[in-house]
């Protein structure tokens, strides 16, 4: 297996010699450990969310055809990071996952080789997990979950979707078909390959999910689909106006930061939020719509109910719809509550040791590993895009040790007692959510 990924991605020690990259000196390091007032230079500067090409007469496209191998999407997909990244080459030792260090040791730890599409292959294996990731993300945000699957004996193989793993501005190029279109590849090439394939999908991820099945006739192939923060609808009530706002051409950003963050963007464009809401409006219609036959299979969902990027209530609904379907009785849904609601001993959060500071379960950490060396509970980086407007708030966030949610309540509780709160990039269940992943699997017949 490591002889065929240093083959696939063989091409990346050519293209780093002739890279002009101003970055190329740089670490992880020096972005995510960077003071104060230097993250202010980047948001001020736009350092990392500004058009970038590394030769500016190359145009890579990929055409998504569905007869084109999956290791030529591969191919494709790196040689895209590389030409639009800025970052794509500087070093990041420090924030090889365990699924990095184990299963792709052959391959230098830069940025280009932490984020970019990926698959995991066991000898004449027939059954696979396909995991999309969420808006503004990359598929490093599936490195945990892949070895666990990896480790249960499924191939995994991982997208990235169109606009991502370069600069933020990319995200305002794009359309929610660009992703539909990249999904519908990955899926329907995979069942040239595959007898048995899971779909999993992290917040936009899942919804693509749900768009999909509602856009295409049942396969036998497919067999379960699994859940993260399902993106069903967003939380904003402003989200409505996006597609409309989107045309107004000095209305660019919703968010501006430092995009210290190099596996994801923290800033956020207008297009993007747009593209969501077109997207959501798919899933949001099941509601008052019969689920279609491609629908009976089992699911697996978990999801917080403090999430404050997507309203959860909306998900539970779309999920208790579909558990009436006679092949989804055994489906498993996890949901994250606060811990004043808490009422079950063995889930209070507070009596383990890795959530002694966790107020509560955000939306964006449910995927990662507390172990995961950029996003884990004893790393450096901090999530604190919530303080944006206030300096010295986001200051003092870069060094707190609380994580949670960034609803209002938090952050108002927390200033009241002059104190500030990192929203939480980590899910301190995680081995017990992979307990249920593995229940949820053997009850269905999909896991010795």
């Amino acid at each position: 297996m490591k002889f065929k990924i240093l083959i696939i991605f063989g091409f990346y020690f050519l293209l780093s010699i002739f890279s002009n990259s101003n970055y190329a000196n740089e670490s992880c390091d020096s972005i995510i450990i960077a003071n104060f007032s230097e993250y202010q230079k980047l948001i001020d500067n736009g350092t990392y969310r500004k058009q970038f090409a590394r030769n500016k007469h190359t145009d890579l496209n990929f055409d998504y055809d569905v007869k084109t191998p999956f290791s030529d999407y591969l191919i494709f997909a790196k040689k895209h990071i590389i030409q639009l990244n800025p970052r794509a080459l500087i070093k990041c030792d420090k924030y090889k996952t365990a699924m990095f260090n184990n299963l792709t040791s052959l391959l230098k730890p830069n940025v280009v080789n932490l984020i970019a599409p990926y698959q995991l292959t066991h000898k004449n294996n027939n059954k696979v997990v396909l995991l999309i990731h969420g808006l503004t993300d990359t598929p490093y945000h599936f490195h945990d979950l892949s070895l666990k699957f990896y480790e249960m004996g499924f191939d995994v193989r991982t997208l990235l979707l169109p606009g991502h793993g370069t600069t933020a501005s990319e995200l305002s190029k794009i359309s929610y078909k660009d992703w539909q279109l990249a999904t519908n590849y990955i899926i329907e090439n995979s069942k040239k390959d595959y007898e048995e394939i899971l779909l999993g999908g992290f917040s936009t991820g899942g919804a693509l999910i749900f768009d999909y099945l509602k856009n295409n006739e049942k396969d036998d192939k497919i067999k379960a689909a699994l859940f993260w923060s399902l993106g069903s609808e967003a939380k904003s009530s402003s989200a409505k106006y996006t597609p409309y706002l989107n045309y107004l051409p000095f209305l660019t950003w919703v968010d501006k930061s430092a995009d210290i963050d190099f596996a994801k963007y923290e800033s956020f464009p207008l297009n993007a939020a747009a593209q969501f809401y077109n997207l959501s409006k798919n899933v949001m219609s099941l509601l008052n719509e019969p689920l279609s036959d491609a629908f009976n299979i089992p699911f697996y969902a978990v999801s917080s109910d403090v999430d404050n990027t997507i309203n959860s209530d909306t998900s539970y609904k779309l999920f208790a719809k579909w558990q009436l379907k006679n092949n989804a009785k055994n489906s498993l849904l996890t949901r994250y509550k606060p811990r004043d609601k808490i009422n079950t001993p063995s889930v209070l959060c507070v009596k383990l040791a890795n959530c002694k500071t966790v107020i509560d379960i955000s939306h964006t950490g449910i995927t990662n590993s507390y172990q995961n060396p950029l996003y884990g509970k004893d790393t450096l980086y901090r999530n604190c895009s919530h303080y944006l407007n206030e300096p010295s708030l986001y200051a003092s966030c870069l060094q707190t040790n609380t994580f949670g949610e960034n609803h209002e309540k938090n952050i108002h509780q927390f200033e009241a007692i002059n104190k500030t709160m990192a929203r939480l990039t980590f899910n301190p269940h995680f081995d017990q959510m992979i307990s249920d992943i593995k229940q949820f699997l053997q009850t269905n017949a999909l896991l010795n």
